[in-house]
């Protein structure tokens, strides 16, 4: 049941982040020049990084929420072995 909870969270949590991505970005298409279509990859390419950053963070979150309880018992372990 932890994990379905999980999987739930970080199901949300990504489409979030997809609808912030979509709906923050603006109009990048009303600057796209056909006849220059290397002004549209920047943009792009900007909003890729932006989303990656965001999920990462998103990501390194969640496990970090998820180890938390246990952090102090692997390291009550791994110091009497």
């Amino acid at each position: 049941m932890r994990y379905i909870v999980l999987v739930a969270l970080i199901g949300l949590g990504l489409g979030l982040i997809t609808f912030g991505f979509v709906a923050t970005g603006g109009n990048h298409l009303a600057t796209f020049d056909p006849l220059h279509p290397a002004t549209f990859f920047p943009s792009v390419e900007s909003r890729f990084r932006a989303f990656h950053t965001a999920s990462s963070e998103l990501l390194t979150n969640l496990v970090e929420e998820v180890i938390a309880p246990y952090r102090e018992g692997f390291r009550r372990n791994g110091q009497t072995r």
